[in-house]
């Protein structure tokens, strides 16, 4: 009796015909509902491969058993070789590994699992087209909210705002500029604000080509509904040009309005404006802007988030106000904003930084920031925030995973490879720490911070005739390198001639470190510590602190920061 005989006879094959309609079927099913839950994106893979290595299992137990008419399960009477079983076996395993493959290549692309194979989209900063030239808050609040809208869809994969940037006024055409971000497709546009309407141009691109493949004006009254129906439209077309299904979840997010007051809206978007100008002076009157927006919308919760990051900066950056008192509202709003969205990342960060930074509590930081990655898996700054923490703490293999998350997905960004440096030098891992900094001077000549790292790592590879040139970028950076070059004398008394009024107390340790005065070092890390500063939390691992490490001083400091 011939094999197929044999197989048509035991009901192999109608066994096998009926799991593959079933798993076609539960595949299918999946596909659509599991984005919905939403499970981690490799669960797809995984049903698929306990698909694939059941059905072997099936179609043996298929060849020994039979099912009786009556319902009764029977072995079967004829005898089985081994070398029958096995060959059904490997048959049904190479059948269900070729089906298996020729599902993934039918899947639509839109609908891809891996960061690789998804469409990359780049918005380019808006241009501002208002009469008077005034209103460039509002066109860059259009910009972030479209690079918002479109992160929602996570089957397109949207470069950050701050990668973007350097690009506002760039002469690069689009293929050069996609080519620079990694991208395939660009969002380029403008937005005219005059009165009460809005005129919003955008053009999407298809940057291989050069293609336009979308172009659209929206000229409306100014009202959060049209804007919102604006963001919404642009975000559904482009995930329908993509060829991406969007999940009811996707679309329910996309339709969500921060706010209905359109008076609220501005004052918000002039408060990220001033926000990030990063200097003392508009940071006020960000906070002015944030305030107004939370008195005209008691529940805009990216407002009070707004109010709550502003009061952070003045506590740990900026220094205006003392840092209790600036802490204890950034406590309060960004609880405020957690309470009217559970789900904003950014609002989950900033709680983690508090948590850290000024209040040393690692552990309740990290509880933070892992319950921000996995709600708004998009933001950024939980995942460098945390990579912050491991770093200090010297959980180094677990830092970088994390700032290489993101380098993954843009490999491109100045800032991330700043991030990377940093925690590459915290690690004395200097050559690579070297190598990033110099990445984004590439694509950012006169980076300070990519400056700095530079030449920290630099001075501590001994490589001093390459430091020299950056050392005019940092107090002191300059210091260390005149006591290293064996100019003690030179570095001493260029620390005594500088200003030190206006200095925070992180800062002065760390110049004290640099010329080896122990003692003021350590007088100045206490009082760092009783300033809340988070400087101090990188005492444990960077090489400044080599010297005073067995001094009591600096171990009872490392207790207090709880990283003894």
């Amino acid at each position: 009796m011939s094999l197929f005989t044999e197989l048509k006879r035991r009901r192999v094959i109608r066994v096998t015909i009926a799991y593959i309609v079933a798993s076609w079927v539960i595949l299918q099913v999946a596909d659509v509902v599991f984005p919905i839950i939403p499970l981690p994106e490799w669960s797809m893979r995984f049903l698929l491969a306990v698909l694939v290595l059941a059905f072997p299992i099936v179609a043996v137990l298929a060849w020994i058993f039979q099912v009786r008419t009556d319902g009764r399960v029977e072995r079967e009477r004829s005898r089985s070789s081994v070398s029958q079983m096995v060959l059904l076996a490997l048959s049904t395993l190479l059948l269900s590994a070729g089906l298996g493959w020729l599902w993934t290549e039918l899947r639509s692309p839109g609908v891809a699992d891996t960061l690789t194979t998804r469409p990359r989209v780049a918005v380019l900063p808006l241009r501002d087209m208002s009469p008077q030239g005034d209103k460039a808050y509002f066109s860059d609040g259009i910009h972030e909210e479209l690079i918002a809208r479109l992160s929602e869809i996570r089957h397109i994969a949207v470069t950050s705002r701050t990668s973007v940037d350097r690009f506002r006024k760039s002469t690069l055409t689009v293929p050069e500029i996609a080519s620079e971000l990694g991208v395939q497709y660009i969002l380029e546009g403008s937005v005219r604000h005059s009165g009460d309407r809005v005129r919003i141009t955008l053009q999407f691109i298809d940057a291989t080509s050069d293609e336009h493949l979308w172009v659209r004006d929206f000229d409306e009254l100014l009202s959060m509904d049209k804007l919102f129906d604006i963001q919404q439209d642009v975000s559904t077309t482009i995930a329908s040009l993509l060829r991406t299904q969007l999940t009811p979840s996707e679309l329910d997010r996309l339709a969500h309005m921060p706010t209905d007051s359109v008076e609220a809206y501005e004052a918000h978007l002039k408060g990220v404006y001033y926000y990030r100008r990063y200097n003392v002076d508009d940071l006020r009157l960000a906070v002015d802007h944030f305030r107004k927006a939370t008195e005209l919308d008691p529940d805009y919760a990216r407002s009070w988030a707004g109010l709550a990051n502003a009061y952070m900066l003045a506590a740990t950056t900026y220094g205006w106000l003392q840092p209790d008192e600036a802490i204890e509202h950034a406590k309060e709003y960004g609880a405020r904003a957690l309470q009217l969205n559970q789900y904003d990342g950014s609002t989950i960060s900033l709680i983690g930084d508090i948590a850290y930074w000024y209040d040393y509590d690692a552990k309740a930081a990290e509880a933070r920031y892992l319950e921000g990655i996995t709600v708004d898996p998009h933001h950024i700054g939980n995942r460098l925030s945390y990579a912050y923490l491991l770093s200090t703490q010297g959980r180094f293999d677990k830092a970088f995973e994390q700032v290489e998350f993101w380098l993954d997905k843009e490999p491109n960004s100045a800032h991330l490879h700043v991030n990377a440096g940093w925690r590459y030098f915290d690690a004395r891992q200097y050559e690579t720490a070297i190598e990033h900094a110099n990445r984004a001077l590439a694509i950012e000549p006169g980076m300070t911070d990519a400056r700095w790292i530079k030449g920290y790592s630099l001075v501590f590879l001994d490589r001093l005739d390459e430091a020299e040139p950056l050392t005019d970028d940092g107090w002191t950076l300059r210091a260390l390198w005149l006591m290293r070059s064996g100019r003690e004398d030179e570095a001493r008394a260029y620390v005594a001639s500088l200003d030190h009024d206006n200095t925070q107390s992180s800062n002065l340790m760390l110049l004290y470190a640099a010329i080896e005065d122990h003692d003021r070092t350590l007088e100045y890390l206490h009082n760092a510590i009783d300033e809340h500063s988070r400087g101090v939390l990188l005492i444990k691992n960077w090489e400044f602190y080599d010297p005073m490490r067995g001094d009591p001083r600096f171990q009872s400091a490392l207790k207090r920061i709880g990283l003894d």
